[in-house]
């Protein structure tokens, strides 16, 4: 038995993701997954209508021997991150913004065999922006 949730690790059409398992049920009870992250920000106001903010921030998920000993092996993953959003707003209200996130995924193991990448290094780039008008 496993549970898990979506976390931003794997590459694809919804950019960057992955499974972590919370915990497994082995033969001896069950095995957590151990993970950890830190992150921080600011944001420098440039003029009143003008700001930027940076962030970045690095997260570890690890998983022990008896997790490794299982069928389908987990990935233990390190990522690190840097965010960058510079926002304009032109009149009360009005917010136009661009976005820059850049992620660095490392794995080890390899839960199933054939993913996009397993195990390795891999960079991912994502940018948007947006249009938002508060009333």
């Amino acid at each position: 038995m496993t549970t898990s949730g979506t976390l931003g690790f794997k590459t694809g059409a919804q950019g960057a993701y992955t499974l972590v398992a919370d915990a497994f049920a082995t033969g001896a009870g069950l095995s957590k997954t151990t993970a950890w992250s830190a992150y921080g920000g600011y944001r420098h106001y440039w003029t009143p209508a003008l700001r930027t903010g940076f962030a970045a921030g690095y997260t570890d998920i690890a998983y022990d021997s008896a997790v490794s000993a299982l069928s389908d092996v987990r990935n233990d993953t390190r990522l690190w991150q840097g965010f960058i959003s510079t926002i304009w707003s032109p009149v009360a209200g009005l917010d136009l913004s661009l976005d820059l996130v850049y992620s660095n995924v490392k794995t080890d193991g390899c839960p199933v065999p054939n993913v996009n990448f397993c195990p390795g290094t891999e960079d991912v780039w994502t940018a948007w922006t947006r249009i938002r008008r508060n009333f």
